[in-house]
């Protein structure tokens, strides 16, 4: 949101949680494959806003709550020297 003024400040003390899984396959005994997956919960229901909330670039419908819920993959190489 380039250009854009406006400062905003979560009031509410949201518990939120990651949980997830890893895995290591070993494809020679220097050579690795590693992954992992995640799910974060982490919603905030009050905040509050110094400007004009359209000033940060918001739609109006989405602003009651912010949600940084989600997904998380991870795909990777090891090599060990």
């Amino acid at each position: 949101l380039e250009g854009l003024k406006g400062k905003s400040k979560f009031t509410d003390k949201g518990l939120g949680f990651k949980a997830g899984v890893a895995f290591a396959y070993p494809v020679a005994d220097e050579l690795s494959i590693v992954g992992r997956a995640a799910y974060r919960s982490l919603k905030f229901d009050e905040i509050e806003f110094d400007e004009d909330k359209n000033d940060l670039g918001f739609k109006d419908d989405a602003i009651d709550e912010l949600d940084f819920s989600g997904l998380e993959l991870g795909l990777g190489i090891v090599y060990s020297f």
